[in-house]
């Protein structure tokens, strides 16, 4: 006897668009957390960023003293004529004190400052030295770019730090008109209550 058998089988569906399709998804789920990442990683530097600008100026306050100008030494005997000089800063004002010996400069009568910069002036009978005191006011950036007025002068320096802050070059001096960078070493950090000598220097005359 002849028995039919029916096939029942239904023909394979297309395999092959089905995983196109789910290709095409996890392409698009690539890119939307790539998206994401990158808007995520350009906030951070953003603000990483800001704070490395926000960063504070650098710490001037306290008691100064000038070692060279150029390559010159600060001395007695220094052809500049410039014996010594210090200067306090503390608080946006700056006040300082400069001795000064006409004769090792030549016996020249002009003192290498902007006019009308001096405060007082003062000498002694045993000493040819003179000794000028002067003050101002200071500001400087988180970038140690420093803006002086001393008397009816304006100065900009750039400030540059070595040894962990206890030296410090300005590409000119405070005051000097001297030529040359000037280099100074820290005496003192800024105290917590101001020294007798430093009130008497950092005073008005």
């Amino acid at each position: 006897m002849d028995i039919d058998i029916e096939d029942t089988s239904q023909p394979a569906q297309d395999d092959g668009a089905g995983e196109r399709s789910r290709e095409r998804r996890f392409a698009r789920l690539l890119i939307g957390g790539g998206l994401l990442a990158g808007a995520a990683l350009g906030a951070l530097l953003t603000l990483f960023g800001a704070g490395i600008r926000q960063q504070p100026a650098p710490d001037l306050d306290g008691t100064w003293e000038l070692a060279a100008i150029g390559e010159q030494p600060v001395a007695a005997g220094s052809p500049s004529g410039v014996v010594s000089q210090r200067v306090i800063f503390g608080g946006g004002r700056l006040r300082g004190e400069t001795v000064y010996s006409p004769s090792a400069a030549g016996g020249g009568t002009r003192l290498p400052f902007p006019d009308e910069s001096v405060d007082r002036v003062s000498s002694s009978p045993d000493s040819p030295n003179l000794r000028l005191l002067w003050g101002g006011t200071y500001q400087i950036d988180s970038h140690r770019q420093v803006t002086l007025h001393v008397g009816k002068a304006v100065y900009f320096a750039s400030a540059s730090f070595r040894a962990a802050g206890q030296t410090m070059e300005l590409n000119q001096d405070v005051i000097l008109t001297l030529p040359g960078a000037g280099k100074y070493r820290r005496v003192t950090a800024a105290p917590r209550r101001t020294s007798r000598e430093s009130a008497l220097l950092l005073a008005r005359p």
